[in-house]
């Protein structure tokens, strides 16, 4: 991890902000469209300076597909993290970052979680915000959030969030969604991207002036 840093001239100096495209079903994966509107909010947020994004792991090549959809001048920001990054880099490089942002995959449960260095080592910060965004999955069974009751906080010292997209068809069965076989995709039918944007750059600027 420390190396993919110093290989792109990624430092400290303003908020680093780690983006996960992928998900396990495309049930909990944002449409390459939802994506786009909030990287292009957060590219406009002055505190970020970096975006680490994630590789297509189940949705191959979706990484690219969202770059396409980004303006050509902001690119210089974002890093591209490959696929075949073993794990244990990708949990330093979330920990590097100051906010995590995901749908309902693994990823955002290593994110959440509190991370040492097996070696002893390395100083891990736990100081990573997470921001996940629900689809078919509920966010109070699997998600995390500190600011609402019902909800475990991520452990890390830095605020969690949950955001789950109002939908016209959401019951019971959508918790199985490896076996969901609708015709028609409306998971995130009704997403407030502009809401989940606010809130991180709101987080970035502050994250940023506590240093």
């Amino acid at each position: 991890a420390c190396e993919f840093l110093k290989s792109r001239k990624i430092e400290n100096d303003g908020a680093t902000v780690f983006y996960n495209p992928d998900t396990a079903s495309r049930f909990t994966r944002l449409p390459l469209n939802n994506q786009a509107d909030i990287l292009k909010g957060i590219l406009k947020t002055p505190s970020v300076k970096n975006i680490l994004l994630g590789s297509g792991h189940e949705a191959i090549g979706i990484e690219r597909k969202i770059l396409d959809m980004l303006p050509a001048s902001s690119l210089e920001k974002i890093h591209i993290i490959p696929a075949s990054m073993p794990i244990d880099a990708y949990a330093a490089l979330i920990d590097f970052a100051d906010i995590f942002i995901t749908g309902d995959t693994g990823l955002m449960h290593i994110a959440a979680a509190f991370k040492i260095s097996v070696s002893g080592k390395y100083e891990l910060r736990n100081r990573t915000a997470v921001f996940s965004v629900f689809g078919a999955t509920p966010s109070k069974i699997y998600g995390y959030d500190s600011r609402s009751g019902g909800y475990l906080p991520a452990s890390q010292d830095a605020p969690s969030a949950t955001y789950t997209s109002e939908s016209p068809c959401r019951n019971i069965t959508c918790i199985n969604k490896r076996a969901k076989t609708c015709g028609k995709f409306r998971c995130f039918a009704f997403l407030d991207t502009g809401q989940i944007v606010r809130d991180i750059a709101d987080y970035a600027e502050t994250r940023l002036k506590n240093r």
